[in-house]
């Protein structure tokens, strides 16, 4: 099959500060680096037609646990045996002769992002797999095994696949199961002066759930005048597809309906905190395919510029990954160093017949909330579901593959009615409440855990405007510290 995208990580101090500066002082960005040409030199200095002397070649050999000459003499089963042999073959047909120049020349690009300590650098490579044999696959791994045995790299991983994965929703979560009651909404929780981040596949910006008439489009530059889009970030483009992915989910965390982009009223399918507002990182393009930034771009969405700051970001994407890997610790990380902020990721759709460690990075992360789904309620039911009581037959299941809990928390998400994407409209807004899983102008019903995220990232949002507005401990707004 094709080979996948690997990230190199290079350890702390591989790359100095001042190496940092000196790009920052020509202007140049640190992330997105091509290093095509650098990588490519130096794998043909190690290992390709260019090597001075074989001593690079033996090096990699004798460095890899399998080939090493101290192994070797230990091998106590038909399983070290077998790999052994695997490796041994490996080496012998890409070391010893020059056939993999061109495998590097001309089948690889890369690209860093670079940070300073205590920090990883990360080296991405990308394999063309267009005409390629199997010597050139052979090579691949060659080189992956070469390159995880230096002493500067400290790991080495596969770029996991990352894929995306209510007026019923509020009042569940408000109420705990009384129909129709909103009680939050009563005592004036409605997510005010709260912005939240969402990384998703787009929105529809003319939506009426989102739609401000007054205003220009939004962009990264932070405008809080508009109604409901402080920020748009176009990591990938400006838009989303019909009946879109993203449109949903921001809907579902904080959408609000204005039938002419100005008034307000309520909604058939308003969010969560239907009074925050959203700064968007648009990360998908037109089929869904999704394509992320650095993790710290991402992360920082909503996070240069304010009051107030983006304390909670949505992710309702994920990889299928049970491991803990490099994204789930750098989410890790940016919340250790910002321990006012919270992620919210989808736990994954992989959970039919209780398959458990389904949960999947990065909602392996130890500081954030994994979200699994719940049924739904009303008219968000269908066929034989049960209710709000019951988790999704597809919701991810735990443990991760170190044996944590997960999911976190459970959160309906089968199904959930929300904002629906209809680019080359304006203002499409509740042209019929459809069943669901159906669409109708300006609406859509979809399920998943995608689904489940948002409606806890809007109940997180809430809690926020509690605890800022002093409604602890009493209850009422400002009758206690915020």
């Amino acid at each position: 099959g094709d080979l996948p995208k690997a990230d190199v990580y290079l350890c702390p101090g591989v790359i100095t500060q001042d190496e940092i500066d000196e790009y920052i002082s020509r202007g140049e960005s640190t992330e997105g680096v091509d290093f095509t040409e650098v990588l490519t030199e130096w794998l043909l200095e190690r290992t390709g037609s260019t090597a001075s002397t074989d001593q690079s070649k033996s090096a990699v050999v004798e460095a890899t646990y399998w080939t090493s000459s101290n192994r070797a003499q230990s091998y106590s089963d038909a399983g070290d045996t077998e790999r052994a042999e695997f490796w041994t073959m490996v080496y012998e047909r890409t070391l010893q002769t020059t056939q993999c120049d061109d495998t590097f020349t001309s089948k690889l690009s890369w690209t860093a992002d670079l940070y300073p300590p205590p920090s990883f650098s990360r080296l991405t490579v990308t394999y063309d797999n267009a005409n390629d044999t199997d010597d050139d696959k052979w090579c691949i791994v060659a080189m992956i095994a070469g390159i995880a045995t230096h002493v500067n790299v400290c790991a080495v991983e596969v770029r996991q696949e990352i894929k995306t994965q209510n007026d019923e929703a509020s009042w569940m979560i408000q109420s705990g199961g009384i129909e129709g009651r909103y009680p939050w909404y009563d005592f004036g929780l409605d997510g005010t002066g709260q912005v939240v981040a969402v990384s998703d596949t787009g929105i529809d910006i003319d939506n009426c759930y989102f739609w401000d008439s007054t205003q220009s489009d939004p962009t990264e530059f932070r405008d809080e005048s508009h109604r409901k889009i402080v920020e748009y970030h176009n990591f990938v483009d400006r838009s989303d597809y019909k009946y879109g992915h993203g449109t949903h989910v921001a809907g579902t965390v904080l959408g609000r309906k204005a039938a002419d982009g100005v008034k307000e009223s309520n909604g058939l399918a308003d969010g969560i905190a239907r009074e925050s507002k959203v700064a968007f990182a648009d990360i998908g393009d037109s089929n869904g395919a999704l394509y992320l930034p650095s993790d710290n771009a991402l992360l920082n969405v909503g996070r240069q510029s304010g009051p107030p700051l983006a304390s909670i970001h949505s992710a309702s994407w994920g990889s299928t990954s049970n491991y803990y890997n490099s994204q789930a610790r750098n989410f890790d990380n940016y919340m250790y160093q910002n321990d006012d902020f919270l992620v919210n990721v989808a736990a994954g759709n992989d959970g039919r017949g209780d398959k458990s460690n389904s949960v999947g990075a990065p909602a392996t992360f130890k500081n954030g909330i994994a979200v699994g789904a719940s049924h739904s309620h009303g008219m968000d039911l269908k066929g034989d579901m049960l209710g709000p009581a019951y988790v999704a037959d597809f919701s991810s299941r735990g443990p991760t593959a170190d044996g944590r809990r997960k999911p976190d928390v459970i959160a309906p998400g089968k199904y959930i009615l929300s904002a629906g994407a209809l680019p080359g409209s304006v203002g499409e807004c509740d042209g019929g409440t459809p069943g669901a899983g159906g669409s109708s102008a300006g609406l859509t019903s979809m399920a998943g855990t995608s689904m489940a995220t948002p409606v806890t990232s809007g109940t997180a949002a809430l809690i926020r405007q509690y605890f800022e507005e002093g409604y602890y401990p009493k209850g009422r707004k400002g009758s206690g510290a915020p």
